[in-house]
């Protein structure tokens, strides 16, 4: 297990829980996130296709929000 741990960068058992936590965290952001610009996009090309330009920025922007104050 100490192997297995030092592998990983991790000290201690507490250590390697808080680094997988930070990893899961880490994960669930950039898939808010994806989320977050996927719906601001499609819900302008719902509106009008014409506007896919203005949901792909808006959706970026808000993306960048959400990770920002997620943190």
């Amino acid at each position: 297990m100490q192997k297995l741990l030092a592998l990983l960068g991790a000290k201690s058992k507490e250590e390697f829980v808080a680094l997988l936590a930070q990893f899961i965290k880490f994960g669930l952001v950039g898939v808010s996130n994806t989320a977050v610009s996927m719906a601001v996009y499609y819900i302008f090309l719902w509106i009008s296709p014409d506007l896919y330009m203005v949901g792909s920025v808006l959706g970026t922007i808000l993306s960048i929000a959400n990770a920002f104050f997620e943190r």
